[in-house]
């Protein structure tokens, strides 16, 4: 019996990466200076890296803080992998027609993505084709621009309650995406929404339709009945990184 019970024990902290304990992560600040604006970041460096990195987008108005509250990212720097919090611009990312002073001043988002990734994937001796995007509400409206027009770079990408809101899409296989869906979000709503005479919000189907049946594109759609618009938490968190790692190992990266 005793060893039946420490079988089950070794079993589970295999499973959840918590034999033993994990040191807890380095926190640093860093900066880098794209389109004449410094763009700032936090990075979570685990003790022990497995060579991935997860670049985290806040939401429109939102900000770092809130974000590490909401999605327990943080956990996943516990496990090996390292974790970059990134600024919006005026807590705002240019996705297409939304939102804020990004899009009013025309920052390039996709850009300082891409000098983040380089900055902390060449400091911290990481793998360049293990760097996934990670984004809620405007931020998952980025990472879906970045799935659609920039996907040569990023390995796989997390959308939490967002929407699609650049019209050109040109996903580019291998790419994996996996998308989370509130059915009670009455802020980026499943079927859509108007923002004004001039601007709206696609629905899910309409977000996504892009990455369907396309060869070489892996799409998980989450629809939470009981979801709102918030980061649906850490159990989430852990089953989305299950989902990419499970894709990335399939395309061999």
């Amino acid at each position: 019996m005793r060893r039946q019970v420490a079988a089950a024990l070794t079993l589970v902290a295999l499973l959840t990466g918590c034999g033993g304990g994990s040191p807890t992560p380095t926190t640093t600040q860093g900066s880098v200076l794209v389109g004449g604006r410094q763009r700032t970041f936090t990075v979570l460096a685990p003790a022990h890296p497995d060579g991935s990195t997860v670049l985290a987008l806040h939401g429109f108005n939102e900000s770092v803080a809130a974000l590490r509250q909401t999605s327990d990212l943080d956990r996943l720097a516990r496990e090996g992998v390292t974790v970059v919090y990134v600024d919006g611009y005026q807590a705002s990312w240019d996705a297409g027609t939304c939102c804020g002073s990004a899009v009013v001043q025309r920052v390039d988002d996709l850009a300082a993505l891409r000098a983040v990734a380089r900055r902390v994937v060449h400091d911290h001796g990481l793998d360049p084709r293990r760097v996934v995007l990670a984004g809620h509400n405007n931020g998952a409206f980025l990472a879906y621009r970045a799935a659609c027009e920039d996907g040569a770079t990023w390995a796989a990408y997390v959308v939490v309650s967002g929407s699609r809101v650049v019209a050109d899409c040109s996903p580019h296989a291998p790419e994996t995406l996996v998308v989370w869906q509130g059915l009670r979000d009455t802020i980026v709503p499943v079927a859509g929404r108007q923002l004004d005479a001039v601007h709206r919000l696609p629905g899910l189907a309409e977000s996504t339709r892009p990455f369907s049946g396309v060869a070489g594109v892996t799409l998980t759609v989450v629809r939470d009945p009981q979801g709102t618009h918030d980061w649906p938490g850490g159990a989430f968190t852990d089953r989305a990184w299950l989902l990419v790692r499970g894709a990335r190992a399939a395309a061999g990266v």
